[in-house]
């Protein structure tokens, strides 16, 4: 710039932590700019003007629209810290609720302990916020993915309740092994989706023997039995062909 630093926008967007079933996703969004006076964005750094709050994915301020809504009812840093501390209380709920293990890793040269733990926690609290009515799976994003007939994707079944069960999370890997056997698992054991992995198919069985021995929960496994049973008579009717 042409007094010799730097300036930036940030933006920071807080969802409404539970929307009570509703598939809108309702947030918060604060702007603010920062002016550096080294380069390169370098500290010290301060703010310039005042921040902006919006509470609608409609960004919009102007002398017309200001006179839409009243002064009260605009939106506002009350607004955005207090959806930001409730999005905090939210999730410090959930996790306790899961019993989830505690991760603690060193730093390394190579390594930052802190930031693999957070990649590790909020690659979890993703995998939560990106299912449909709590459990309904997603797989990918538009376009090709994303939508309805992806959801069957194997790998998401998987990858989820393994990361699941061995963070200790046995809620969230009950509800996940029981949507997918209720859903997307047919009674002839084949799986609801473009074609069948037999990889991922072969893990399933494991994911349910891992269930069965962290948690001690037998009856969602009796519960599905039958889907579960005709799944590991494919697989070996599968494996008869290939064994000759």
């Amino acid at each position: 710039s042409a007094y010799g630093g730097s300036r930036y926008w940030t933006m920071v967007a807080s969802p409404r932590p539970d929307m009570q079933g509703g598939r809108e996703q309702d947030v918060w969004f604060r702007f603010q700019q920062l002016r550096c006076s080294g380069a390169r964005l370098a500290p010290p750094c301060e703010l310039v003007g005042t921040p902006q709050y919006y509470d609608t994915y409609w960004f919009s301020n102007s002398p017309i629209t200001d006179r839409w809504i009243r002064p009260e009812l605009k939106a506002n840093a009350s607004g955005f810290y207090g959806n930001l501390l409730a999005v905090k209380r939210y999730w410090d709920r959930e996790l306790a609720a899961e019993g989830m293990m505690a991760l603690s890793l060193p730093d390394t040269a190579g390594t930052n302990g802190s930031w693999l733990t957070d990649q590790a926690l909020f690659s979890m609290v993703r995998s939560m916020i990106s299912r449909d009515d709590t459990w309904h799976p997603r797989y990918g994003v538009l376009p090709g993915y994303g939508v309805s007939l992806q959801d069957g994707f194997q790998d998401t079944f998987t990858s989820t309740a393994t990361a699941a069960l061995e963070w200790g999370m046995f809620p969230y890997a009950r509800g996940v092994i029981d949507n997918w056997l209720r859903y997307y698992t047919r009674d002839n054991g084949m799986i609801t989706y473009r074609a069948e992995e037999l990889a991922q198919s072969g893990r399933m069985l494991t994911i349910y023997a891992l269930y069965r021995d962290y948690t001690g929960d037998a009856q969602l496994l009796l519960h599905h039995f039958g889907r579960i049973r005709a799944h590991a008579q494919w697989l070996l009717y599968r494996f008869g062909i290939i064994a000759g």
